[in-house]
């Protein structure tokens, strides 16, 4: 309890520190009488800047460009070169020695820092009305604060001109930019949206050095700025620097420029401004998106906002999730070291962009020549599937190449390719090979019936001989069958034609219509599933004949009529065995359980494989469904 309420108590104190801290500084976002007021003199230095008594004659007046911090910017033409110029100068008032030393470091900073992303400075002097001004490069562009507005509002010119990916590539530019500041020694600090310009053929522009700080020996001969003391830190309610405003701007100045900690600035703290643009760039919103500067001020210095939650963060790739944190850190230890690496980051990421890209350009080609090709044929439809497969191989969700990988597995050709059919027959002589060693072993259980002819006394030996030797052979026949690894479409043919001649002869037994019907069906059921659909007429004819000649041989009175009709009760006499009443009962439960079970059986295994077969298609299904887009699923 003592330890919660001493934790309660250091963030209540910590809380209390950044809200005076915040309030302090609003309370001087009204300028200091000491700088409203206007010197009678100005300082020695900025006198020895030359007098440019040309400048009437030289530079012609065409427009005003934008207002600035310290300045206003007009467009001029330069009649000596035939060039347009852009010229800055100190706004009429603002002529106080700092505000005039911070104009002209400003001139000096940009001049020496020769880069392609900082607009060069062509000139620095003094207009016949004693007014400093610096001609400059003109620029031509939009600043990013404008194009991240139009961004955040849906406009679709501005969408389809800044992609993410243009952006960042432009971010990295002015990262590096920076970093060439920092290695001569300068900190820009005042990093933001507004200062950064992306021109219309890929130019990026780093702009407003005016609250540049040198620092150390850099070898830069630029006069440094004094005063900067924690009661000249003037913010502004706005994200524009505004007159006064020499720290930077809240909501982009990091934390130790937040709490006036100047001896802490170093290249961390533009690598802070550097992570709340970047972060502006992904989410089209401020990090620090208070509606005072108090509470921009107090979300920098507590962090707060990094712990906020954000509806698009699941939009955002996490390697640039990562790097604006990692440039944010609220201790300037914890934050990457340079802007520079800032950019590599940044530029990792679009190499990896680019290289999607280029799979999923590579993919499109693939479809492309796969939706050319003729799939109606087996080899047209085999290239077609090469195709697909090197597209998903390179974007593995790549919606074309999915979609057209459905529409290929759900409108198969109606020939099959040799390989298939090969693997085909080879598939269905295995499951005949199945069938015919079952259709074996039940025959080979007919050899049975024959002690049950012999044991029950044989009147006809005649017939009881070809009973029991085509009941012999085709046990044989069955028996050598079951013990064959490939079995003929004659062989199977044979083994019908012997099978049913056994059939036919047990009716010797009981006559055509007692247990002849029923071994002829289930018969015919067997090996119905194991031959080709052209080989069935064979089993159907050969297993009827087993019933229907014998009736025929009856009728015409060739072997006898084994029924005799006595006032309505039907009368078996066996012409081939004597039939004893309790032999003859037990023998037909016995071949009538048998006829159930054996069925029952061949069903159930037959039922069995095809749930195999339709498990093992199934999840072929399944799995390859995973290919094929929500969209396909879902019409």
């Amino acid at each position: 309890m003592n330890n919660l309420s001493s934790r309660a108590r250091s963030e209540e104190a910590a809380t209390l520190a950044v809200d005076k801290t915040a309030r302090e500084l609003e309370a001087t976002m009204a300028v200091p009488a000491s700088l409203a007021q206007t010197p009678t003199t100005l300082s020695p230095w900025l006198e020895s800047i030359d007098l440019d008594t040309r400048f009437l004659s030289r530079y012609e007046y065409r427009a005003p460009l934008g207002e600035g911090g310290m300045g206003r910017v007009d467009l001029y033409h330069d009649r000596a070169i035939g060039r347009e110029v852009a010229i800055k100068r100190i706004r009429e008032g603002d002529v106080h020695p700092v505000l005039l030393e911070r104009f002209v470091r400003e001139a000096r900073v940009q001049g020496q820092l020769e880069h392609p992303a900082i607009v060069p400075v062509h000139d620095l002097a003094r207009m016949p009305d004693g007014t400093v001004f610096f001609t400059m490069k003109r620029i031509r562009g939009e600043t990013l604060d404008t194009i991240i507005d139009a961004l955040a509002s849906n406009d679709p010119e501005v969408q389809a001109r800044y992609n993410r990916r243009r952006l960042l590539s432009a971010f990295a530019t002015a990262c590096l930019a920076v970093d060439f500041a920092h290695r001569h020694g300068i900190l820009h600090r005042d990093l933001k949206p507004s200062n950064i310009m992306l021109g219309d053929f890929g130019e990026v522009y780093v702009l407003d050095w005016g609250l540049a700080k040198i620092q150390g020996a850099s070898g830069a001969k630029l006069p440094e700025c004094g005063g900067e003391t924690a009661h000249e830190v003037l913010c502004s309610d706005s994200k524009a620097t505004q007159q006064g405003m020499l720290l930077g701007t809240p909501g982009y100045m990091s934390p130790e420029q937040c709490r006036g900690e100047h001896d802490r600035l170093g290249p961390e703290s533009d690598v802070y401004s550097l992570g709340c643009i970047l972060f502006e760039i992904l989410y089209l919103e401020p990090l620090h998106d208070g509606r005072t500067v108090a509470e921009r001020i107090a979300s920098t210095i507590t962090g707060s906002a990094l712990t906020r939650s954000r509806a698009q963060a699941s939009e955002i790739p996490p390697e640039l999730e990562q790097l604006w944190r990692a440039a944010v850190a609220t201790e300037p230890a914890n934050r990457l070291r340079s802007a520079r690496e800032l950019a590599e980051r940044i530029e990792r990421f679009l190499d990896g962009e680019r290289d999607e890209r280029r799979r999923h350009e590579l993919a499109s080609e693939h479809v492309r020549q796969a939706l050319s090709i003729d799939g109606s044929t087996p080899e047209g439809r085999a290239a077609q599937m090469r195709e697909l497969g090197r597209a998903l191989a390179l974007d593995p969700s790549h919606d074309g190449a999915r979609r057209a990988l459905a529409d290929a597995l759900q409108n198969l050709p109606e020939a099959i390719p040799s390989a298939a059919q090969l693997a085909l027959e080879n598939n269905l002589r295995l499951r005949r090979l199945q069938m015919v060693h079952s259709v074996a072993i039940r025959l080979i259980t007919w050899i049975l019936v024959v002690p049950v002819v012999v044991g029950f006394g044989v009147k006809s030996w005649l017939g009881g001989g070809l009973l029991v030797a085509s009941l012999l052979l085709t046990a044989v026949l069955a028996l050598f069958t079951w013990r064959k690894e490939r079995v003929s479409d004659a062989w199977v043919l044979f083994l019908i034609f012997a099978s049913a001649l056994s059939i036919g002869l047990i009716s010797l037994l009981f006559g055509p219509f007692v247990l002849v019907p029923t071994l002829a069906a289930t018969n015919a059921v067997f090996f119905a599933m194991g031959v080709a659909r052209e080989k069935r007429p064979y089993v159907l004819i050969t297993n009827l004949l087993s019933v229907l000649l014998p009736v025929l041989l009856m009728a015409l009175g060739i072997v006898p009529n084994p029924y005799d009709f006595v006032q309505g009760t039907m009368i078996i006499r066996s012409p081939l065995v004597y039939l004893p009443a309790g032999g003859v009962q037990i023998f037909l439960v016995l071949v009538s359980a048998a006829m159930v079970i054996t069925p029952t059986l061949l069903a159930g295994r037959m039922h069995d494989e095809l749930m195999r077969a339709e498990k093992q298609v199934f999840l072929q299904a399944h799995y390859l469904s995973q290919l094929i887009p929500e969209s396909v699923h879902k019409r």
